[in-house]
């Protein structure tokens, strides 16, 4: 009994904690604003799509469709989604009072780590399900059809004009191969791959606020990630140094260190099969998720709290 008052005791603590957090009012004030350009970003698709299908005269567009578009083009994640990201998580997932309590709670610097990383892993979700709801209830009050399943014949016209490779116009980013595939399974692998995507932003976000001690400085490092991919979204070309001749394609390197695989699939060996694809991404996840969580904990052995 007392062993299960401890456990109970510990999750009222921690709800506690983060509460006194996120209930504050400059949080709430930060998050509606966030809302309003994921709105105002979603509301855009909507249109998008609408236009795309109708200049097609093909299918009608489908609530899968839109949703595969706001989960895979660039412009929407970099400009949007992930800019609302970087503006929440680095004040939720670290901060010193909230820091120090989960320190005193669970008794030791390697359970404050977990209990960090739980934090984040929450938070991540939270955010993702919210951009959910949101696309979902735009879709359904924007008269999109219900259907979850593919447009199988606007797809091809689409990847007919990009060499069959990849379907990408204004509508959707993805390999034609999603084709072969059950439409829940594909939408299933795009959303868990841009939670990984996600949990992995907030741990480098995690990593620099932990060490100097200000979330200013994790939303810098989350900011700067954003841009470098901006960056590489706005050059497709390869860089090419004229003076000696050699052309270089690094967009697939950038790929990997930049946790743009995460978000879209362009730029990332378009050509291969999407399960692939998604394979060699969590793969990529889990080597980085070994490298933060490395970096995180000697962080935290090294600081007073």
């Amino acid at each position: 009994m007392l062993l299960f008052g401890e456990k109970m005791e510990n999750k009222v603590c921690t709800i506690n904690v983060i509460k006194s957090k996120i209930v504050r009012p400059d949080f709430f004030m930060k998050l509606a604003l966030c809302i309003v350009l994921q709105v105002s970003t979603l509301y855009y698709a909507l249109n998008a799509i609408h236009f795309d299908y109708q200049n097609l005269g093909a299918e009608k567009g489908n609530l899968l469709m839109y949703l595969l578009m706001v989960f895979t083009d660039p412009h929407i994640a970099y400009y949007s989604v992930l800019l609302s990201f970087a503006i929440l998580v680095s004040d939720v997932v670290y901060e010193e009072y909230l820091t120090k309590n989960i320190y005193v709670m669970y008794g030791s610097r390697k359970k404050a780590y977990w209990g960090m990383i739980k934090l984040t892993a929450a938070f991540s979700l939270f955010f993702i399900c919210l951009f959910l709801l949101l696309a979902v209830t735009i879709g359904i009050c924007g008269g999109l059809d219900l259907s979850f399943s593919f447009t199988d014949n606007a797809i091809r016209i689409w990847a007919k004009d990009q060499d069959f490779y990849l379907v990408r116009s204004t509508t959707i980013y993805l390999p034609v191969s999603i084709l072969k595939y059950n439409s829940l399974l594909v939408f299933g692998m795009v959303i868990f791959k841009y939670y990984v995507g996600l949990i992995l932003l907030a741990m480098i976000g995690l990593v620099f606020s932990t060490k100097k001690d200000s979330v200013q400085y994790g939303i810098l490092a989350i900011m700067l990630n954003l841009l470098l991919n901006i960056a590489v979204l706005e050059y497709y070309g390869p860089w090419t140094f004229y003076n000696v001749g050699i052309s270089i394609d690094l967009s697939g390197i950038f790929s990997y260190f930049t946790l743009q695989r995460f978000f879209i699939y362009d730029f990332a060996g378009i050509k291969k099969d999407v399960v692939i694809l998604f394979r060699d991404t969590i793969l990529t996840g889990g080597v980085w998720f070994v490298a933060l969580s490395v970096i995180i904990y000697q962080i935290l052995k090294k600081k007073d709290i």
